[in-house]
């Protein structure tokens, strides 16, 4: 057992003999215990206790100067200490003692003082201790996931009076505030981009927070949104005599220094009061989906828009793409990215920008809804914001948008385009599994529509449609192969046995082996096998 984690014990007894044998009394360490001190009266407990805290005090009930009651009635009417208090009496100190449990005494013991009397004394105190201590670290988990939850409220913009004071009576804030998301910085020149990972970002809060000190409760390591890295609360009294750019730039390498792994850190706007902290949390999480783009991307990304002069992305700029995009001009659609994209800076406003990011995303859609009536719209545009927002260069915008262009050119009004790709999809993939609603999705359109169609022109479901080009291909594997049957199954996408004998047996009208045995040629004196003529050569 650690040296932290005895608890400490105060002896009081006027009678140095008395305090001396208590000490060798019992094995105190191997109990959990170590003696802090000892005094010979009350007021030197008191002079004691005020520099030095302990868990437990055993004093003696009569003594000079201040007995024993006196000294347990001021630490606990002035609140000096909450240690636990047990009185040390004779037979004719009974009634004094029933006075100190008034004032929260523990126990009391009998002198002369047994040892397995304060053994088991120690014990329990050992274990309410310890109850104790639990109950203070639940409290504490409790606190800090309620203040959580009160702050993803604020962000979210969904709070009440109630909220607010709550917050505010939880963290110091001194004006000024900004909400800042810290997250891994992005690499452009890796592949695919690096997830944050629960480990990475409780390993990034822990640092946070030992460099924090005090302000460790401003960090919040849970965020509405998947992936975000860890969210700060910063105020102007986090910076003390710096300005707030240079307080963030060295947290910033600190954070980086403790990871060895480079971070970005992104400031919101600015506000007032913690009432508009959702605006700042919007602002600064824009910063991130919009940072591959920014021509220097600095660690510290500090948003400033309220004093910038950008107007935004230029008009004409977005209507040319959107007319390379509708002409599938690919060329066009590249010099068109970069004429956008390539305005967005440290400096933008991110309100306007989020207008004109919102207008382009619309005119997007439009083009595919005015050549197929049946696309989903809400499921597109969540495709749209999800995926192009998401791209961490250059290239990869361009290539994303380039296969939109593509993807609007195969479309048709009569929403024929969508059914040939889906039946052509079933072609090439029936191995796969293959479901409406996936196909659906990935095509734009309203599942129950596109099985509708799907009838209308071949006759069959979907599921049917899909069943029977399975069993044809198995059917002429049977005959141009000595696969096993239930290898066949698999290869063409039936992991089931049973049912996939029964659909056969619907197609053909005999069970697979029975259908090799009977059409696969036979070896003779040169007569065609009986139903050979049936067989297709094809």
């Amino acid at each position: 057992m650690e040296n932290s984690s005895f608890l400490k014990v105060l002896l009081v007894d006027d009678e140095p003999f008395i305090a001396r044998g208590l000490s060798v009394l019992v094995d105190w360490n191997a109990l959990g215990f170590t003696i802090a001190g000892t005094a010979s009266n009350g007021k030197q407990a008191l002079s004691f206790l005020k520099k030095h805290p302990v868990d437990l005090i055993l004093a003696d009930i009569q003594m000079p100067v201040m007995d024993g009651l006196e000294l347990i009635e001021i630490l606990r009417r002035d609140k000096i200490s909450d240690a636990y208090f047990v009185i040390l009496s004779g037979y004719s100190d009974f009634e004094y003692a029933r006075q100190a449990l008034r004032f929260d005494c523990m126990d009391y013991l009998l002198k002369p003082v047994m040892i397995d009397q304060l053994t088991e004394l120690l014990q329990k105190v050992r274990a309410s201790c310890d109850r104790s201590s639990e109950g203070r670290k639940r409290e504490k988990v409790y606190s800090s996931a309620y203040l959580a939850q009160n702050l993803l409220a604020m962000l979210q913009e969904q709070y009440d009076d109630k909220t607010v004071s709550f917050v505010e009576s939880q963290l110091r804030l001194t004006g000024g505030i900004r909400y800042i998301s810290i997250a891994r910085q992005v690499d452009r020149t890796a592949p695919e981009p690096v997830k944050e990972g629960k480990a990475f970002q409780r390993e990034l809060a822990a640092v946070c927070r030992g460099l924090l000190g005090g302000w460790a409760n401003h960090l919040l390591d849970v965020s509405p949104s998947a992936g975000e890295g860890v969210g700060l609360i910063f105020c102007r009294g986090m910076a003390q005599e710096k300005n707030e750019y240079s307080f963030l730039c060295g947290l910033q390498q600190q954070i980086q220094a403790a990871l060895q792994s480079p971070v970005t850190l992104f400031a919101g706007v600015q506000v007032p009061h913690i009432t508009g902290l959702g605006k700042s949390y919007q602002t600064a999480l824009q910063m991130r989906v919009m940072h591959p783009y920014v021509s220097d991307p600095a660690p510290v990304q500090l948003y400033r828009g309220g004093d910038a002069d950008f107007v935004g992305i230029p008009a004409m700029a977005l209507d040319t793409l959107v007319t390379a995009i509708e002409k599938n001009d690919r060329p066009g659609i590249r010099d068109a990215v970069l004429a956008v994209f390539g305005t967005i800076g440290t400096d933008m406003d991110l309100e306007l920008l989020r207008v004109h990011m919102d207008y382009l995303f619309y005119r997007m859609v439009r083009l595919a809804c005015d050549r197929d009536k049946t696309v989903n719209q809400k499921k597109l545009l969540q495709h749209l914001q999800k995926n192009m927002l998401r791209c961490r260069d250059f290239d990869r915008l361009i290539q994303f948008t380039q296969e939109y262009a593509g993807y609007i050119f195969s479309l048709r009004n009569d929403g024929g385009s969508v059914i040939q790709q889906v039946e052509q999809e079933i072609r090439l993939h029936y191995r796969e599994n293959l479901t409406l609603k996936g196909l659906s999705q990935k095509y734009y359109v309203n599942s129950a529509y596109l099985g509708q169609l799907f009838k209308k022109k071949y006759g069959v479901t979907f599921r049917k449609y899909l069943n029977s080009c399975r069993i044809e291909q198995a059917a002429r594997l049977l005959l141009n192969t000595s696969d096993k049957v239930y290898n066949i199954a698999q290869a063409v996408g039936y992991q089931d046995m049973d049912y996939f004998i029964e659909r056969f047996i619907d197609m053909k009208g005999c069970t697979p082996s029975n259908y090799r045995k009977i059409n696969q040629p036979q070896e003779s004196d040169g007569e065609p096998p009986k139903g050979a003529s049936s067989i297709s050569t094809k």
